[in-house]
């Protein structure tokens, strides 16, 4: 909750996200797709309601996490 116009009126958001993350040839290299769609504020007296969309695309260089290194 961000804004509250008065100390009655409460302002709510509800959204829903969902996302991939997909390896590619390059070792340790993965694209994240990720999407989000909701709605924030109410139409009750003289206030607006806000839907929303948005989405984001990410590309992580030769990451590696969670290996073992081996000694020599």
């Amino acid at each position: 909750m961000y804004v509250r116009p008065d100390r009655q009126t409460p302002l709510y958001e509800f959204a829903v996200t969902a996302g991939v993350s997909l390896p590619t040839s390059l070792s340790g290299t993965r694209i994240d797709v990720n999407t989000i769609a909701g709605t924030r504020g109410t139409s009750s007296d003289v206030l607006v309601r806000d839907l929303f969309v948005g989405g984001s695309l990410h590309v992580n260089f030769g990451e590696r996490w969670f290996q073992r290194r081996k000694l020599r």
